[in-house]
């Protein structure tokens, strides 16, 4: 299931790994893979964050321990089917090539619109 694909995004080519839309949303519905919003926090503003997906800044280095204790979810393994989901696609594509780089090389960026994961749930108040 993982393809090295090279899309054309606002004139502007990119050779890594990308995910589809339908790979995000299967993501989100927790399908086996983990969709990690990687948008800065100084950019989420309160109550925007959507249920069902991990904020997890770029933390895999931490232990399993930590990680789990701090996020309150298991940490993938390397093996994990990772999509990175941002506000614009530019941090999505840096934390999949970071993932990538220390080892979890099933990381993929989704630079598709972030709202068409949302649409059909509602932000948390």
């Amino acid at each position: 299931m993982q393809h090295i694909l090279v899309e054309t995004v606002n004139n502007e080519e990119y050779d890594y790994f990308s995910a589809s839309l339908r790979e995000a949303l299967e993501a989100r519905d927790g399908r086996l893979k983990y969709l990690v919003d990687v948008t800065p926090e100084h950019l989420v503003q309160e109550g925007q964050l959507i249920p069902g997906i991990e904020d997890l800044p770029t933390v895999l280095s931490m232990s399993e321990e930590d990680f789990e204790w701090q996020f309150e979810v298991k940490k993938p393994s390397r093996l994990s089917d990772l999509i990175f989901t941002c506000m614009d696609g530019k941090h999505a594509k840096e934390a999949a090539e970071w993932a990538r780089n220390y080892g979890w090389k099933n990381s993929k960026a989704y630079i598709g619109r972030r709202e068409d994961l949302y649409e059909d749930i509602k932000p948390t108040e």
